[in-house]
């Protein structure tokens, strides 16, 4: 599977647009988007679909994006600051 997303800041934490529903990031840093995270999604309905932890690392100029379930990787991403936050590529990464 493969997706994407847009993550901003709001009050309550990082809020993530994706084209599969949304998701709220809680934890990370005060300024910028490089630390780890933990994720709750949701349905386009609003209804919880699943959590994860999520770890952004700065390389360079782009970012990568670690999504891990019971402490191993289920799916990466690479993405780049654009106006008002931080858009990420994503693909699933099979067992």
């Amino acid at each position: 599977m493969l997706g994407s997303f847009f993550l901003t800041a709001s009050l309550t934490g990082l809020v993530l647009v994706s084209d599969s529903g949304n998701g709220l990031a809680t934890g990370g840093p005060e300024k910028g988007f490089t630390g780890h995270y933990h994720v709750r999604y949701y349905d386009e309905q609003g209804k919880f679909s699943d959590e994860y932890d999520l770890v952004i690392n700065k390389a360079g100029a782009f970012y990568n994006a670690s999504w891990i379930t019971n402490g191993k990787v289920s799916a990466g991403g690479v993405g780049m600051e654009v106006e008002g936050g931080l858009a990420i590529g994503w693909r699933r990464i099979a067992d």
